[in-house]
């Protein structure tokens, strides 16, 4: 309690000061006022944040030299910075370590899973359920963390013929990137801007032209599709409404 805050001693209806307390009644009480006013601004003691997600459990491991069986999902876990092996029967049948806080994921001919963690694009053998590569981005895209508003990659594909992939980089308070991967070499050849969280990536069946959608950002804007011509890294916007997330090409 502020000391100016203090109460004015209380009067008697006639004015005066009321009767003065026994000798070490006050203090006593004092000392209850004190504890009490104490407990008062404490208050209850604040809640403790709630524990990091962990993945699922793996129920039913496959043994290290068995393959994956085809039609198992794979899903990225944020929580966890795993890619999750799902047997859509039993479970979670594995887990690989990624990277940090993965998003988006594109699953290639070759078996090869790509995959936009905050640290770079990770590459996954879907047939022996390991990561053989880190690569990472050529945009600096600031500290790297979890959560919503991260920065690094979001959304990625695959090119028809599997040569690149495109990779959706948030850089958190401006414009996102979209970044080009040679797949034989394990490198980022190109970059092209685009809008800001850049959701979602999807490529033409043709391989010539990549579409990114652009999403939510704290000052409430939002953001339309980006076309990129892949053969010369032009890129124009296309105002196509609100709330772009997910996009496919017919």
């Amino acid at each position: 309690m502020d000391p100016h805050d203090r109460p004015l001693p209380a009067t008697t209806p006639g004015g005066g000061m009321s009767p003065r307390r026994a000798p070490g009644t006050r203090g006593v009480l004092g000392v209850l006022a004190a504890a009490l006013l104490l407990g008062a601004c404490a208050g209850p003691a604040p809640a403790a944040p709630p524990p990091h997600p962990a993945s699922a459990p793996v129920t039913a491991p496959l043994p290290v030299t068995a393959g994956t069986p085809a039609g198992t999902l794979l899903v990225a876990d944020s929580g966890a910075d795993t890619v999750t092996f799902v047997d859509p029967a039993r479970g979670p049948v594995a887990a690989v370590t990624v990277g940090r806080a993965p998003y988006g994921l594109a699953l290639g001919a070759d078996g090869r899973a790509w995959v936009a963690t905050a640290q770079g694009v990770a590459v996954v053998d879907t047939r022996t359920r390991t990561r053989t590569a880190l690569i990472a981005y050529r945009t600096a895209t600031g500290p790297v963390t979890s959560g919503e508003y991260r920065g690094g990659g979001m959304g990625i594909a695959l090119s028809p013929d599997g040569a690149h992939a495109y990779v959706g980089v948030n850089v958190p308070g401006t414009n996102g990137v979209l970044e080009v991967l040679d797949t034989a070499k394990g490198e980022v050849t190109a970059t092209v801007p685009v809008g800001r969280r850049p959701f979602d990536v999807d490529v033409a069946r043709d391989g010539t032209t990549a579409y990114v959608t652009g999403g939510f950002t704290r000052d409430g804007h939002w953001n339309g599709i980006t076309v990129v011509g892949l053969a010369t890294g032009e890129a124009r916007r296309l105002p196509a409404g609100s709330r772009l997330l997910g996009i496919a090409v017919l």
